[in-house]
């Protein structure tokens, strides 16, 4: 007799805050190739400056954030993305050390979510979706 009220699919990134953007507003290939470049920049960086590879996705995300707030929200999200993996990795160091090297076995997934994460976040930037990192801290919050 009485139907359920149709549920809302969740949203994508993870927070409320996310409804006050309009990503349904229609990007250009410009746009979605910097911010795939916004997310594997850091990737890539790390391959060739190690722990300072958080540089790559901070001089892309403050040479475009005045362009678009999809350029804004995704070099955003891919500079806390970095920032946050070097914290974990130097919090992980003494848990190491104390733990007599088992710790190190930490770095295994450390290592995972720091090479598949940012694949994931290059996809949905490409397909022109936004994308939140899971164990990612805010030190960058968004600009609503």
């Amino acid at each position: 007799m009485f139907a359920p009220a149709p549920v809302e699919p969740l949203a994508a990134r993870g927070d409320d805050m996310h409804d006050l953007l309009d990503h349904h507003a229609p990007t250009t290939a410009d746009e979605r190739t910097w911010a795939t470049f916004q997310h594997l920049g850091g990737l890539i960086a790390w391959f060739v400056i190690g722990p300072f590879c958080f540089l790559v996705p901070l001089v892309m995300w403050l040479v475009k954030k005045d362009e678009s707030s999809f350029l804004d929200d995704h070099g955003r999200e891919a500079l806390n993305f970095e920032l946050s993996m070097l914290l974990y990795a130097v919090v992980l160091l003494p848990v190491a050390i104390l733990t007599l090297g088992l710790g190190f076995l930490l770095y295994i997934p450390w290592a995972a979510l720091g090479v598949v994460m940012p694949i994931v976040g290059a996809v949905a930037a490409n397909k022109g979706r936004y994308y939140r990192y899971p164990a990612c801290i805010r030190f960058i919050a968004p600009r609503y």
